[in-house]
This record gives structure tokens, sequence and C-alpha cells, in this order.
């Protein structure tokens, strides 16, 4: 389902790498308004310019995310589209110029279907995770070419499961290789080290809030070697404006009963639930515990 006809303007954007062509649609009228740089500044300055009601469409590309986020505060909508649902890609004529007035026109007759636009905390988790990706990627050519050279060399199967474990590196240092094979094996371990070191890695802009820790325990002790215990352990976070780091709270009540062994060594076992949560995950489970009294 298309977006409705809006009683606005709508603005087209045809977004490139240095500059971004503008068209306006205002009553059913086209008209180009120019182009401004694909930089924060000239982005701004498009956004000052529009009306609180106008609607923005552009399509997907590698900066659009940007783009929409810097004219969201400044406009009624903006509208993400892919290009396979504009008919620009197979239009006879295509200049940036007819692309922005397409999606100008297209936008204000309400025929543009939206896609999917993330939040900014979605946003980044994407990018980190894309990024992520491409390092696995990365890793994983360089254990292939490992391998390849192996095979070239006709070695055995090495004796570990995990060629790239302790063993397996110790066995790989130990091999008798052409010098060009043993460089290539050499380099490939240098790069899994630095790629390993890099996925393990965790970016944050800024650190999670603040957290309030409140824990109760009671017993109760029907018999001198059995005991019921009810815990309830509670966490909340501080009020905080980090969208990566959302407040959070949690409350986990845990039944479990305590039966002494001897003097000196009891056994513990119970259940736990989460019993409310906010922005965060739930947990049920076991818990078997040992004490020990000194």
């Amino acid at each position: 389902m298309g977006l409705p006809r809006w009683v606005g303007r709508g603005v087209g954007l045809d977004v490139h790498r240095d500059f971004c062509v503008v068209a306006i649609c205002e009553d059913g009228v086209v008209r180009s308004a120019g182009r401004v740089p694909s930089t924060p500044e000239g982005i701004e300055t498009l956004a000052a310019s529009l009306l609180p009601t106008d609607r923005v469409a552009l399509e997907v590309t590698g900066s659009c995310w940007e783009v929409a986020r810097i004219l969201e505060p400044h406009v009624n909508r903006v509208v993400v589209v892919s290009p396979d649902d504009t008919g620009i890609t197979s239009a006879r004529a295509k200049t940036d110029k007819l692309d922005a007035r397409t999606l100008a026109s297209l936008l204000w007759k309400g025929e543009l279907e939206a896609v999917w636009m993330p939040d900014e905390r979605c946003r980044i988790l994407r990018r980190r995770l894309a990024r992520r990706e491409q390092l696995v990627h990365s890793r994983s050519r360089a254990k292939n070419e490992i391998h390849a050279s192996l095979q070239r060399r006709l070695q055995e199967r090495p004796p570990c499961s995990d060629l790239f474990g302790v063993k397996g590196r110790q066995w790989l240092a130990g091999l008798q290789l052409p010098l060009e094979e043993r460089e290539s094996v050499d380099a490939g371990i240098r790069q899994i080290e630095f790629l390993d070191a890099e996925i393990a890695y965790r970016l944050r802009t800024e650190g999670p809030p603040d957290e309030w820790h409140g824990d109760l325990t009671v017993g109760f002790k029907f018999t001198p070697k059995i005991m019921l215990m009810l815990q309830d352990f509670t966490t909340v976070s501080m009020s905080t404006n980090n969208r990566t780091f959302p407040a959070w709270r949690q409350s986990v009540a845990e039944a479990s009963v305590v039966y002494a062994l001897n003097d000196k060594w009891s056994l513990q076992v119970g259940l736990f639930s989460t019993v409310w949560t906010v922005r965060t995950n739930t947990e049920h489970g076991a818990a078997v515990a040992v004490w020990c009294n000194f």
C-alpha cells in the first residue's frame, strides 16, 4: 500500500557522493530547486529551507540514513524508498534532475512504498554487526589460505581438532615448508591473531548507566538440616538519554532448598525466574550451589 496523497509539498532528493539534487512538487506542479553539497552543513542548510509540513523522498544509498537523520526533525516525514519501486532505474531518460523530479512527483501523488527505517540504536547495532561480519569473513579467508598451503605441499592432517588453537599453531610452527609457503602460513597466522582481537573488541560510544542493586534473602529453617530460602535480586539503572544504553530494570526471584550434608558442607538447589523487566531480557532456570561453613 502506497503513501496517501499529501496536501503539502513533496520534496525529492537524488543523493550523490558530493551533492544532492533537489526537486519540489507543489499542487501537482514539479520544479527543480538546484543542488546542495552532500555534507552535514549542506544538508542542514537544505533542512532549514524546508517547511514543517513538507515530506521528503530519497532512494536507498550508502548515505541515505544520515541524510534522513538530519532532515527528520525539520519536516513532517522522510520517506526512504527502494530504487526498484520508483521505476527510475528503467526510465529511458535518466538524469539527476529528472530522478529528483520523479521522486517528488511520486511522493506528492502518494505512489511510493517506504522501506523500513531503523531507529538510531538499531542503525548503530546493524553497522557494528556488518563490520563484525566483514572481520569474520577476512579471518575465514586467512584460514583457508593456510589450509591451501598445507594441501599444496601434501601435508598430513593435523594431530588436533583445532588447527588454529594452541596445539595446532605449535604443530604449524614445527612443519618443514618451503620458504614461500612458510611466509604464507606465518602471514596468515599474524592476520588471524589481529582479526581475533578485532572481533573480540566491543565498541561503545558511552558507558552504560549507573545501576542500583537491591538483594533480599529470607530463610526458613524447618529442621536442623533443611532450610527453605527465598531471594529477590532487583537492578534499576539510573535515568539516561543514551540511546545505545537506555535505562532498564529487572527483578529476579529465586526459591531454593538448602540441605546440610554435615557440619561443614551444605547443598543448595533452586529455581529462579524474572518477575518483571523493562528494556532487558528475561531469565528462567535452575541454580545449584555448594556452601562451606568456616
